[in-house]
C-alpha cells in the first residue's frame, strides 16, 4: 500500500516545516520499501543525498542544528548592530559600510542555508537565487566602499582611489535585474 503525502502550497510544497525538503515515509518493521524521487535543479546537474531517520533522532539533530545556527546568526547580527550603533555614535561612515557588508554576508548565509524559503520568501522561492546575486553584489560594493573609507584613499592615494571607484562601478553593473 502506498500513501501519497499531502503537500502544502507554502514552502514550495514541503510536507515538514524544515529548511530542507523532508518527506516522511512510514515503513513497517522488517519491511522493505522502495522510494523514488525526482530532483529538479535550476542550474547544473546535482546529486541529492537520501537519509533515513527515525522521527525522534531527526528532531534531536535538527534542534541542535537550529540552536547552533541561532547562536551563529545572533552573534553575526549583533556585530551588524554594533557597527551601525558605532556609526550613529561617532559618525564615521566606514562603520556603516562595514555593518552593511556584514549584513549582506549574513543574509547570503541565511538564505543559502535554506532559511530563505522559510523566513524570507515563504511563498516566492523563485526569488531566492536572484536575491543571493543581488545581495552578493551589494556585499562587494559595501566592502569596496569600506576599504576606501578606512584607508582614506581619496586623500592618501588618488590613483588607487580611482581604481577602486572603477572596480566598485563595474561591480554595480553586475547586479542581476
Amino acid at each position: 500500500e502506498s500513501a501519497t503525502p499531502s503537500y502544502d502550497s507554502q514552502l514550495g510544497g514541503r510536507v515538514v516545516f524544515d529548511r530542507n525538503f523532508v518527506i516522511p515515509v512510514e515503513v513497517l518493521p522488517n519491511a522493505t520499501e522502495r522510494v523514488f524521487g525526482y530532483i529538479y535543479s535550476v542550474s547544473t546537474p546535482r546529486e541529492g543525498a537520501v537519509l533515513a531517520w527515525n522521527p525522534e533522532s531527526f528532531r534531536e539533530m535538527r534542534s541542535k542544528e537550529y540552536i547552533s545556527d541561532g547562536i551563529y546568526f545572533g552573534f553575526l547580527f549583533s556585530l551588524v548592530f554594533f557597527n551601525f550603533a558605532l556609526y550613529l555614535t561617532i559618525k564615521q561612515i566606514s562603520h556603516f559600510y562595514a555593518g552593511a557588508f556584514q549584513l549582506c554576508i549574513g543574509l547570503i548565509l541565511f538564505i543559502s542555508l535554506g532559511y530563505g524559503p522559510i523566513f524570507v520568501f515563504p511563498n516566492y522561492q523563485i526569488f531566492t537565487i536572484p536575491a543571493i546575486g543581488i545581495i552578493f553584489t551589494c556585499a562587494g560594493l559595501f566592502s569596496g566602499l569600506c576599504s576606501i573609507s578606512i584607508f582614506h584613499m581619496k586623500e592618501s592615494n588618488k590613483s588607487l582611489y580611482d581604481i577602486w571607484r572603477g572596480v566598485i562601478g563595474f561591480s554595480a553593473l553586475q547586479i542581476p535585474i
